[in-house]
């Protein structure tokens, strides 16, 4: 007799089991499970992909319910391709309906542009590259505006704040020798009076004006060698030494430091009694103050020693003036000399003179 064998108990069913016979797993389109087992074999010509937990795949249209056929079976090339060709389109078209299944919008309008170009080789070639970003900016690769018929922003030109104060601050040209010239002459023409110097003149306007100064005829202007005599009597304007010295009351003839052929050097005392020393010459006047070494033109100290001379007007005649000041000097010396010996009368003996000359 054949030895019957134990029949042995079937194996508990597993979870998957039991959720496939409670109805829990879904499978999908172009999927067939065989009866009485777990198995899950695809129909020829498709691809399964188990979906991954958490993410829940979209619902097929009625075009692929009808059709039995996986959505990603559609993005699979024709025949003749290679497995290999076969397997990557699937694996893009796998990557693609994840993407698509985590709902974000921008990254959906884009995969849903490419229109699923899965070995068209990516979004790159389909959708993406400079001919898109282009398009994306709403206007040509020249920059013109889109040809929906709306104009592009404009926005307002930028103008340079220096540019703008210089338009409205514009700068005055400075006047030119001839074109001062011009228009002091029509002001002399005009008024019958000199611009410069305020001489009234009924002809000879241009031939005056060129060799006018600016200053006023020495017969209009007052005296300044006479200023210092306001302060005498009629009997001390008489005396001849009191005239000398108060005309030279404010020139330091006595600190006279050097008197050559070439030049003259005085002392004179400022405002603030710093001391100065005045430099005369046939070439230019010179002075140790801070106007004339900032300036370079003729200070009061030079204009003072000047005027004290009575050269204001022709400076170059200095040296004619002041020998002239220096005879008075020596002579106004003498007579002081002679006058005193003939009042206190001969001295009596060496020392009795020394003191007399001290004195």
């Amino acid at each position: 007799m054949a030895r019957r064998g134990k029949k042995r108990a079937a194996p508990p069913p597993s979870e998957e089991e039991d959720k496939l016979q409670q109805g829990d797993v879904k499978l999908e389109p172009g999927i067939k499970a065989e009866p009485g087992t777990t198995d899950v074999k695809s129909v020829p010509g498709t691809t399964y992909v188990k979906p991954e937990p958490g993410i829940k795949p979209e619902p097929a249209d009625e075009e692929q319910q009808r059709a039995g056929a996986y959505p990603l079976a559609a993005a699979a090339p024709a025949d003749g391709s290679t497995e290999m060709e076969r397997e990557r389109a699937a694996i893009i078209a796998r990557n693609r309906e994840r993407l698509l299944a985590l709902g974000i919008p921008s990254l959906r309008t884009q995969l849903e542009g490419s229109g699923g170009g899965g070995s068209g080789g990516g979004g790159k070639k389909a959708g993406g590259g400079k001919a898109a970003k282009k398009a994306k900016k709403g206007g040509d690769a020249a920059g013109r505006a889109p040809r929906s018929g709306q104009p592009a922003e404009e926005h307002p030109t930028r103008r340079s704040r220096r540019l703008q104060d210089a338009a409205e601050h514009p700068k005055v040209k400075p006047e030119t020798a001839e074109e001062r010239f011009g228009r002091e002459l029509g002001l002399f023409v005009v008024d019958g009076e000199c611009p410069r110097c305020g001489r009234t003149m009924e002809k000879g306007h241009k031939q005056h004006l060129e060799g006018c100064s600016g200053r006023a005829p020495r017969a209009d202007r007052p005296a300044r060698r006479d200023e210092a005599l306001q302060g005498l009597s009629a009997e001390e304007r008489q005396d001849r030494h009191k005239v000398l010295e108060a005309r030279m009351k404010q020139l330091h003839l006595d600190g006279l430091v050097e008197l050559g052929q070439e030049a003259a050097k005085f002392m004179v005392l400022g405002s603030k009694n710093n001391a100065y020393t005045i430099s005369l010459n046939d070439t230019k006047h010179t002075c140790q103050c801070l106007d004339y070494r900032f300036r370079r033109h003729n200070c009061k100290h030079i204009l003072l020693v000047l005027s004290q001379l009575g050269v204001e007007e022709c400076p170059g005649e200095w040296r004619a003036a002041v020998e002239q000041r220096m005879d008075e000097l020596l002579e106004q010396k003498r007579e002081r000399e002679a006058v005193a010996t003939a009042t206190r009368g001969p001295p009596r003996n060496k020392d009795a003179e020394v003191a007399l000359r001290l004195l």
